[in-house]
C-alpha cells in the first residue's frame, strides 16, 4: 500500500504474476516449437539420406550381383559353389555341367562326392583343404563324369558368403590331356629304360660268351705265326690276328 503524510492509504501497488507467467509460457512454447521443428527437420533429412544411401547400396549390390552372374554363367571354365557345412553344391555354371555331362539342375543340391575326388580320396573334402586365409589350391583334383570317365583338373577357390551360407567358390581347370601326356611320356621313358637295361644285360652276357672262344682264336693265331709260313700264309695270319684284336676291343668296351 502507498500512504500519505497523514498515514492514510492512497494507493496499492501490485505485480500481475499471471500475466508474467503467461508471457513466460508463450516464450517457452515458442522455443519448444522451434526445437521440435529443428528436430523434425533433422530427422527428415536423416531419413532422406538413409533412403538415398540404402538405394545406392541396393543398386550397387544389384549391379554387383548382375556382374557376378554374367561372369559365372558365361565363363569358359568350370565354376561351382559348394556349401562348407554340408559339402553340397549350391550352384554350378553351364560350362561345369556340360564338362561333366550333366544339366546344372542335376548337380545343384547334390553332395560333391557324387563327382568330386580330391587327391583321389573318393570324398568331397574341399572344405577341409581351405587355408586360414580362406583360399584353397589342389593340383590334380579328379572329377568323375556322368559316363564314368575320370578327368583331372587343377582346382582353386576362396571362401564366400552366398545366399545366407558360408560357401566355397571353386574354379576347376581341365588338365586331363596334360596329365595323360605326362603319363604316356613317363611310360615311354620306363619302356626305354627297360630296353636299355635288357640291352646292357644281353651285351654283358654275350661279351663273356664271345671273349672265351676269341681268346682261344687269338692264342692259336699267335702259335700259327711261329710256324714256317710263306708270304701269303703269313699275310693271312696277320690279318686274322688284327681282326681278332679289333673284335676284342669292341667286346671289352
Amino acid at each position: 500500500p502507498v500512504q500519505n503524510g497523514e498515514g492514510h492509504t492512497v494507493a496499492v501497488l501490485g505485480l500481475d504474476l499471471a500475466a508474467e507467467h503467461w508471457n513466460r509460457s508463450i516464450a517457452v512454447n515458442r522455443l519448444l516449437g522451434i526445437a521440435c521443428s529443428s528436430v523434425l527437420s533433422l530427422l527428415t533429412m536423416s531419413f532422406t539420406c538413409a533412403l538415398y544411401i540404402f538405394g545406392v547400396a541396393s543398386a550397387t549390390a544389384r549391379a554387383s550381383e548382375q556382374r557376378f552372374r554374367m561372369i559365372f554363367e558365361n565363363a569358359p571354365e568350370a565354376i561351382f559353389i559348394i556349401e562348407q557345412a554340408t559339402g553340397r553344391v549350391r550352384d554350378v555354371n553351364p560350362f561345369m555341367a556340360s564338362w561333366l555331362g550333366y544339366r546344372p539342375d542335376d548337380l545343384i543340391g547334390q553332395p560333391g562326392e557324387t563327382w568330386l575326388i580330391p587327391h583321389g580320396s573318393g570324398r568331397a573334402d574341399l572344405p577341409l583343404a581351405v587355408r586360414r586365409d580362406g583360399t584353397l589350391t589342389i593340383a590334380g583334383c579328379r572329377y568323375r563324369a556322368r559316363d564314368g570317365r575320370l578327368m583331372d583338373a587343377d582346382t582353386s577357390g576362396a571362401s564366400i558368403f552366398y545366399r545366407g551360407s558360408s560357401c566355397l567358390l571353386v574354379f576347376a581347370r581341365d588338365v586331363t590331356d596334360r596329365v595323360r601326356a605326362a603319363e604316356a611320356l613317363r611310360e615311354s621313358a620306363e619302356v626305354a629304360d627297360s630296353a636299355n637295361r635288357a640291352k646292357s644285360e644281353f651285351l654283358a652276357n654275350m661279351s663273356h660268351e664271345i671273349r672265351t672262344p676269341m681268346n682261344g682264336i687269338v692264342g692259336m693265331t699267335t702259335l700259327l705265326q711261329d710256324t714256317p709260313l710263306d708270304a701269303s700264309q703269313r699275310d693271312y695270319v696277320e690279318t686274322l690276328r688284327a681282326s681278332c684284336d679289333s673284335l676284342l676291343v669292341i667286346i671289352n668296351d
